[in-house]
């Protein structure tokens, strides 16, 4: 998935090149910031803190299936607004 795919930007010591994993979390904090409440929560929750979508679902009150179609909607919104920054290096 989009975030466990940058599992090694997480410390800079486990990079290459440090500059870049400090830019690249600061674009998904920015990115993540952008994103409705309640989506932002179930993207955080399952792809950061690693939770399952019944877990998820628990915590916010609401069904499974809202759960998968918040984390659908954040990553493609997600994608749409990493790929904009990429495209104005």
């Amino acid at each position: 998935m989009l975030f466990r795919s940058h599992e090694s930007l997480r410390r800079d010591q486990e990079t290459e090149h440090p500059e870049d994993a400090a830019v690249i979390r600061t674009a998904v904090r920015t990115a993540l910031g952008r994103l409705a409440p309640r989506r932002r929560a179930a993207i955080v929750l399952h792809e950061l803190d690693g939770l399952p979508v019944r877990e998820v679902a628990r915590l916010l009150g609401i069904g499974e299936v809202t759960v998968r179609w918040h984390l659908m909607a954040a990553r493609r919104e997600l994608a749409r607004l990493l790929d904009s920054k990429e495209d104005r290096r």
